[in-house]
């Protein structure tokens, strides 16, 4: 998950400074590779890492913390616009 850091920050810095339309798709590529494999994995690394008692509670919360940004942003979206 650590190694994750360099893909999103070099996403991140061709987003930022991009002069030119493939920068841009590029930066967003990354960006959005690490976001989805940091997603896949802190789940994993939550179940493996926590006592047995809350790893069902930790576990759900992170799917709903995602879902309640999506709803957030929609809304704010919707509200934007």
């Amino acid at each position: 998950m650590v190694l994750l850091a360099v893909p999103f920050m070099a996403g991140l810095t061709l987003i930022i400074t991009a002069s030119g339309e493939w920068m841009l798709d590029l930066g967003r590529f990354l960006f959005g590779f690490s976001g989805g494999a940091f997603a896949l994995l802190a789940p994993a690394y939550t179940v493996e890492t926590v006592e047995p008692g809350l790893r069902g509670a930790l576990a759900s919360l992170q799917q709903l913390m995602a879902s309640f940004g999506v709803f957030f942003s929609g809304l704010v979206g919707k509200l934007v616009i």
